[in-house]
């Protein structure tokens, strides 16, 4: 996961794909930036649907690789809605 995309998101990024829409073009481009320290593959650039589509779709991803590990180690993880 390390590889892949920022795992310990702290502010000011953001962690909940359902908010990227309340993002500005440059916040998007900040937090596809701190993903692609990681992965060097993520585009950081491009119009605002692209980056807010993959910042979404990392951010999805990363919160159901979370939920399958905590799963794994029988620990119980709950995402708050919003």
């Amino acid at each position: 996961m390390n590889t892949q995309y920022l795992v310990d998101i702290q502010p000011p990024y953001i962690s909940n794909p359902r908010i990227c829409g309340q993002l500005t073009s440059t916040a998007l481009q900040r937090n596809l930036e701190a993903h692609a320290a990681c992965n060097p593959s993520i585009i950081t650039s491009g119009t605002r649907a692209e980056m807010l589509k993959r910042l979404s779709d990392i951010l999805t991803t990363r919160r159901l690789d979370m939920l399958v590990i905590s799963m794994l180690e029988g620990n119980e993880i709950s995402f708050r809605r919003g």
